[in-house]
């Protein structure tokens, strides 16, 4: 049986925690009209702030931690998952 590696494991949830958080982000742009009025008026502010770079970084640097612990905590519990189901195949059908 074929058992994926961790870093494999941490690879496929990263790019399924990035699909989630896009899928989120545009529900609540289209479906959400709270969500949108906060949104533009997050937007104003911006537009209006004299430190734009320093807020582009700053939402950048916490989106990325958030995508990535996220991933490794889904990650992890992807690979241990899968390890007690290999664990327990194993278990099941000696060889």
């Amino acid at each position: 049986m074929n058992i994926k590696s961790f870093s494999r494991c941490f690879k496929d949830t990263l790019k399924a925690v990035a699909v989630v958080l896009v899928i989120r982000f545009i529900t609540k742009m289209l479906f959400e009209r709270t969500k949108r009025i906060d949104f533009f008026n997050l937007y104003n502010e911006f537009i209006k702030s004299d430190s734009k770079i320093l807020i582009v970084l700053y939402s950048v640097v916490v989106l990325i931690f958030i995508w990535l612990v996220s991933s490794l905590i889904l990650g992890t519990i992807y690979y241990i998952y899968l390890k007690i189901k290999s664990n327990l195949n194993i278990e099941d059908h000696p060889s």
